[in-house]
């Protein structure tokens, strides 16, 4: 496993929480189900 460090601001951080608090997870797993929806989208969209 890889580890990344981001940074946020108050107001990013407060709207992910809220999100992954909605969805019962933490914001680790939000931002990795994130990255990877994001990298799918990505690819589709260049075939």
């Amino acid at each position: 496993m890889l580890r990344t460090q981001i940074s946020l601001s108050e107001e990013e951080y407060q709207a992910v929480k809220q999100a992954a608090d909605l969805l019962s997870i933490f914001l680790a797993e939000l931002l990795r189900r994130f990255c990877v929806m994001y990298c799918q989208l990505m690819i589709h969209n260049l075939e």
